[in-house]
Formats: structure tokens, C-alpha cells, sequence
């Protein structure tokens, strides 16, 4: 099933159409915090990490079993039966749990508790008609990168996003509230339902019960990881706005904005890869695999560095006073945010052997024992909560990255040049650190490219990413052929 598409123009394309798609919020941040207020900006951060949960529930990753079972389909007819099979079962069972979940928030509300909590009835119809649909969008988008159909992907991307960010500056201009913005979102994601269903032409079937089954023992386990990592990478907002705290969680928010930057910025690699990641290790063997793997990793860690000294200087030129604590706090979240990306790139061996029940094991383990002694010091230490969450989910990414490197190399090992991938790693976390000891913004800017070019001379030095650029291009391009 290999394709004739360039796959580095594809990464290229995909990753400015990420970077339109899920950095819209960051384009239009500086507007946002000029018409909201912090308490207003720690809302919204509340409400994006409640629908993310929910997204995770909902959805059940379904899309992960087109990844590793409808990308291996030789039959174009047939996998594009599959895929129509699973969009739509997806969604009637994404609409089936949100039916389920109102009727039990309903009942709730109704005999026990009259108090919305922190959102309004309105708010909450708004989330549940996102989510109605999220995973089924999933689905349509990973389709398209399956297909190579990476300018499709860009110009559906650049449509939606430019079509967002204009709806909120106008909306938080003549009406700054929260509900307002989500109303904003939610239109969006219906607008790009419908573009995706009227491209992809799905055929209306759904998968018998055997199929169904056979997802779900795959699908399920890594669903339920994902819920219990989440704990580490959004749960912890929870923790923050206790006692309607909204100010620190504004702060946790902007910060997180722009560790987000570096997944964002590292999809072009993520979303070629991904789909793609079985298949040449079936063809092309261990040795390639792990080559374009710790290239990811070298472009990961390159990533984090940038996102942290730009994020830095953005926060000082363009937002309020009142968020200058985000810009120490981003160098933190960011590390985090590394460690997590980084364990996408390496967890290979667990998927390939189907060990998702392991996978669930190693997240279930680390983040009972992490979130349980960040409330804990939360409730002893007169210290502040934005640091102590912080650098407590920053230490659990880094021990779950470990974990299931560790996990994935035993059940199929490959060589990647582990002493000297772990060196590098802890020379970029220390260079991000460093942003602690600059406030100047050209200084920060001398400091950025200085650090950027000492990363990538290091990485080129020890040979972890040891092709020229040109050469590597080549080599992708002959696999793909």
C-alpha cells in the first residue's frame, strides 16, 4: 500500500495545516486577553479540558483501528468500506454515550444537586454537540492522511481555522463572554464535519457485531489509557481551579498554549509517520524504523527549545502584565509536553505486539502514584500550586516515557543509540531551563538561535540523526516509491 506522494512536502503541508487547525486559539490569544478577563481565560481553559475528556470517553479511539487494521487492507474498495464502516459506527456510538451521559447529568441535577456547577445549561448543550461528533471527524481526518491527501488536508485546514479565528475577534469584540467563544467552536466543528462527510463520501454501513468486537478489544485498552494519562496532560486543570481559582488556572492556560505549540509543530512528522510506522518496519526492517524515529526525536527536542524562547518573548511583547508568570512557567510545561510527545514517537513495540493492556498498566500505575502526591504536597506545602503541579506532571511524563520505552524495547526492540538519545534529551531540557535566567527579549532572541544551533551541531556531532538532510529525503522517498 505504498503511495507515490513526496512525504516531505506532506509533512510541510500537514504541518501548516496543523498549525493553522490547532493554533488558531494561540493566533487569536493576545485579542482574547485584551477583551476577556483572567477569571474569563481560565473558564474557557476549563471548559477546552472538560470536552477533552469527554472527547476521549466519547469517541472510545476508534480511529486508532484505521491505523492498524484498515491501513493494511490491499483492496482500495475494500478500505474504503471499512472506513465507512467505521465513521459511522463511531458516531452512533459517540451519540448513543452522549445521549446516555445527559439523561444521567439530568437525572443528577434533577433529584440531587440543583447547582450547574461551573457551567451554564447553555454552555453544557454546546459541549455535547461537539462532542457528538468528534470522533467521527477523527476518523475523516486520519482517512485523508492515509490517502496521502495532504493538500486536501492543508486547504480544509486553512478554510477552518481562518474561518475560527475571524468568528471569535468578531464575537469577543461585540460580545466578550464565555459562552460566546465556545458557541464560536462548536459552530466550527460542525462546518468541518460537514466539508469532511461531503469529501470523503463514506458509504452508509457499520460494522457487524464480530468486527465491532474485534475494534473494541483493540480500541478500548488504548482508550482507557489515554483516560488515565489524561490525569497528567489536562486532569491536572482540575486541581488548579478548585475554589474557582480561575486566575492560576489562566496562567497554567497560557503557559499550556504554547507547550501545546510543540505537538502542534511536530505533527507534520507525527501524522506522516504514524499511519505508516508498521508498514516499514514490515518492509523496510528495524534499522530504517528506528532511523526515522530518532529523527523525530532530534525534531522533537529541537521543537522545545524554539516554543520555549518564543513563547517567552510572545508573553513579554504582547500580552498584559498580569500573565508574566506564564512566561517561567512555560519552560516547565513545555519539558512535559516533550516527554509526552517523545513517548509517541518511541511507543512502536507495544502497538506492533498489540500489548495495549500493558500500555494501560504502565499509565494507570504512574499517574494514581503522580496525581496522589501532587495533592498531597498540595495540601501540605504553603507552596505555590501552579509550581507544584507543574513540575510534578513534568517528572511523571518523563518516568511514563521511560517506562514505556523500556516496556516497548523488550517486547520488540530497536537499536536506536539509547545512551546517547537520553544525553541529548537532558541537554535540551537543561538549555530550556535556561530561559529562567534571561528576561531581556534580545537577549532572548540572541539566546534562542544561539541554543537552537548548539542543539542541532550536538545532534549532528554524536550521529543520532547522522544522514544529511538531502540524504534522508532521498531515503524516504525510495521507501515510498
Amino acid at each position: 500500500m505504498s503511495s507515490s506522494a513526496n512525504p516531505v512536502q506532506s509533512m510541510f503541508l500537514y504541518g501548516l495545516a496543523l498549525l493553522f487547525l490547532k493554533g488558531a486559539s494561540l493566533i487569536a490569544l493576545p485579542v482574547m486577553t485584551f477583551f476577556l478577563t483572567v477569571e474569563q481565560i481560565g473558564q474557557l481553559e476549563l471548559i477546552a479540558v472538560t470536552q477533552t475528556f469527554f472527547a476521549l470517553l466519547v469517541s472510545l479511539s476508534m480511529h486508532e483501528n484505521l491505523y492498524r487494521f484498515v491501513a493494511t487492507i490491499d483492496s482500495r474498495r475494500q478500505r474504503h468500506l471499512a472506513v465507512s464502516q467505521l465513521y459511522n459506527t463511531t458516531m452512533l456510538l459517540s451519540l448513543t454515550f452522549i445521549a446516555l451521559l445527559t439523561i444521567g447529568y439530568w437525572l443528577y441535577h434533577r433529584y440531587f444537586a440543583m447547582d450547574h456547577g461551573y457551567f451554564t445549561p447553555t454552555q453544557l448543550a454546546l459541549m455535547a454537540g461537539g462532542l457528538a461528533v468528534q470522533g467521527s471527524i477523527e476518523i475523516s481526518l486520519a482517512w485523508l492522511r492515509l490517502q496521502d491527501k495532504a493538500w486536501t488536508f492543508f486547504k480544509l485546514s486553512l478554510f477552518c481555522a481562518s474561518l475560527q479565528v475571524g468568528l471569535i475577534i468578531a464575537a469577543v469584540s461585540l460580545s466578550p463572554t464565555v459562552t460566546t467563544v465556545l458557541a464560536v467552536g462548536v459552530f466550527c466543528v460542525f462546518v468541518q464535519l460537514t466539508l469532511l462527510h461531503l469529501h470523503n463520501q463514506f458509504q452508509l454501513k457499520l460494522l457487524n457485531i464480530q468486527q465491532l468486537k474485534a475494534y473494541l478489544k483493540y480500541c478500548l485498552p488504548i482508550m482507557l489509557s489515554a483516560l488515565v494519562a489524561f490525569a497528567l496532560n489536562g486532569g491536572e486543570r482540575w486541581m488548579l481551579v478548585q475554589g474557582h481559582r480561575f486566575d492560576l488556572l489562566a496562567q497554567y492556560a497560557i503557559a499550556l498554549k504554547f507547550s501545546l505549540a510543540v505537538g502542534i509543530l511536530l505533527q507534520p512528522f507525527h501524522m506522516w509517520w504514524m499511519p505508516k510506522r508498521f508498514e516499514y518496519w514490515r518492509n523496510s526492517g528495524e534499522s530504517v524504523t528506528s532511523k526515522i524515529s530518532q529523527f523525530g526525536i532530534v525534531y522533537a527536542c529541537l521543537l522545545a527549545l524554539a516554543v520555549t524562547w518564543g513563547g517567552k518573548i510572545f508573553i513579554s511583547v504582547f500580552l498584559p502584565t498580569q500573565y508574566q508568570l506564564a512566561s517561567y512557567l512555560i519552560a516547565v510545561t513545555v519539558i512535559a509536553m516533550l516527554f509526552k510527545e517523545l513517548t509517541e514517537i518511541i511507543n512502536i513495540g507495544l502497538l506492533k505486539a498489540k500489548r495495549t493492556q500493558t500500555l494501560f498498566t504502565i499509565n494507570a500505575c504512574i499517574t494514581l502514584f503522580f496525581v496522589g502526591s501532587i495533592l498531597i504536597i498540595c495540601r501540605l506545602s504553603d507552596a505555590n500550586p501552579l509550581w507544584i503541579v507543574s513540575i510534578g506532571i513534568c517528572f511523571a511524563q518523563a518516568l511514563r516515557c521511560s517506562a514505556i520505552f523500556i516496556a516497548s524495547q523488550s517486547l520488540s526492540a530497536l537499536p536506536y543509540q539509547t545512551g546517547r538519545a537520553v544525553l541529548f534529551i537532558c541537554l535540551t531540557a537543561s538549555l530550556i531551563l535556561s530561559t529562567w535566567l534571561v528576561n531581556a527579549t534580545l537577549t532572548s532572541a540572541v539566546f534562542l538561535m544561539l541554543e537552537l544551533i548548539t542543539l542541532a551541531v550536538v545532534a549532528h556531532h554524536i550521529n543520532l540523526f547522522k544522514h544529511p538532510f538531502h540524504k534522508m529525503r532521498k531515503a524516504m522517498l525510495r521507501m515510498e516509491a
